[in-house]
């Protein structure tokens, strides 16, 4: 048992070693368009040989595929990679003209055998992140100091700004720049819109230089050329009495523009106030006198002599009340008859029914006289008239009356 063991141990010690730097799961980035250099080396023992090497990646979108492979001494790419992958010995490869869509884990499988082991597979894995540099308009940063004041969406408060750009593209990963006060500190931008960064100045603004500048540690800064301007930054000098000004010059027009907003507002509620007060002077009252006698008569009492008229509402020839307004009106009808054996029999009717009655019977040589009246709520359009309800009837011109007015509208 013990001869076995050592046996085993011994063929352990002996297989694939490797010799490279490469720990495995290393990340390392490469820039884009450059090459990625996958120096994987090893040694073998005597008795071990190598029946193939596999190139494997897997991208960040969880997309796998095959590079390469080594099989029976000969290195064959695959289509995907043809022109682009050199083998550099062993299980080194070299793939040119990286792009960021190929970021992700790429591992290299050695499949060996000897005479103790028949076939194993070795292998090793390294991360590579793929960065891109970013680009600005004009190949370098703008910064300036924007001529008006702006609105800090946190606090509410009026702000100096000042705008650094600008990026046609952020690069990978995506980068924002810093900035660097009077007083030698580093501060974020506010925001970005656009490859546009925005640095709001607290209050009160200080005076002195901002310069905005790529952070340097980042993957796709360090992509950029060497003498690239973007590595340089750029600069602005804040006036500091200039920027009180503009932060004074904003709120003035704010204030202006709250004035100008309550005037309007004010002069909105006047108006309606207004209106109010022309409805509610508006009155509505009628009084209106039976033309003459009407005997043995049955029906709408009619027509009528306009004594009084606010409002117009009243038709004297058809003794019929329109209502001109929404609202509550009173109404009273009065009659009396002097024929003998004759009644009053008065309705007030509303949209054809009935809201008052009154009757009333001459007896021997007494007049008799009768009155109804009604307090009712009506709309625009309604209408209102006196109507006599039998035959047997008399009604005198001089004392048979229909009067009415407006006691409220609704909307006063």
């Amino acid at each position: 048992m013990f001869w076995v063991l050592l046996t085993t141990l011994l063929s352990l010690t002996t297989a694939l070693q490797w010799t490279d730097s490469l720990t495995n799961n290393t990340v390392i980035t490469v820039c884009s368009a450059s090459d990625i250099q996958l120096p994987w080396n090893f040694t073998l023992s005597p008795d071990e040989r190598i029946e193939d090497i596999k190139w494997i990646y897997r991208a960040e979108d969880g997309s796998e595929g095959l590079i390469a492979i080594f099989a029976a001494g000969h290195f064959k790419p695959m289509p995907a990679f043809t022109g682009r992958v050199q083998w550099t010995g062993q299980g080194g490869i070299v793939v040119s003209q990286a792009a960021i869509a190929e970021s992700g884990n790429y591992t290299v499988m050695v499949s060996t055998d000897d005479a103790t082991h028949p076939l194993v597979t070795f292998s090793k894995t390294i991360y590579v992140h793929v960065a891109d540099p970013p680009t600005a308009q004009s190949g370098e940063f703008h910064v300036l100091q924007e001529p008006d004041a702006v609105i800090d969406n946190t606090t509410g408060q009026w702000k100096v700004e000042l705008t650094c750009g600008v990026l046609t593209s952020p690069g990978h990963p995506a980068v924002h720049v810093v900035w660097t006060t009077p007083d030698g500190h580093t501060v974020e931008s506010s925001s970005e819109h656009n490859g546009t960064f925005r640095l709001l100045l607290p209050n009160p603004p200080s005076g002195g230089n901002y310069t905005c500048t790529l952070p340097p540690l980042s993957p796709a800064t360090r992509c950029l050329p060497p003498l690239s301007p973007l590595l340089e930054g750029a600069t602005v000098i804040v006036d500091q009495v200039k920027a009180s000004f503009t932060l004074l010059e904003a709120r003035q027009q704010e204030m202006e523009k709250n004035v100008s907003a309550e005037n309007a507002r004010l002069q909105t509620e006047l108006d309606a106030l207004k209106t109010r007060l022309d409805a509610a002077s508006t009155r509505v009252s009628f009084h209106a006198r039976l033309q003459s006698g009407l005997s043995n008569f049955r029906g709408r009492l009619q027509p009528f002599n306009i004594i009084t008229n606010e409002g117009d509402a009243i038709n004297g020839t058809t003794g019929i009340f329109t209502t001109p307004r929404d609202g509550t009106y009173f109404f009273v009808a009065s009659s009396t008859t002097l024929s003998a054996d004759k009644y009053v029999y008065m309705h007030l009717m509303a949209e054809g029914r009935s809201v008052a009655f009154t009757r009333a019977r001459r007896y021997s040589n007494y007049g008799a006289a009768a009155t109804c009246h009604a307090t009712i709520h009506l709309t625009v359009g309604e209408r209102v008239w006196v109507e006599s309800g039998a035959s047997d009837t008399y009604y005198g011109s001089d004392s048979t009356s229909f009067t009415g007015f407006l006691l409220g509208a609704d909307d006063w």
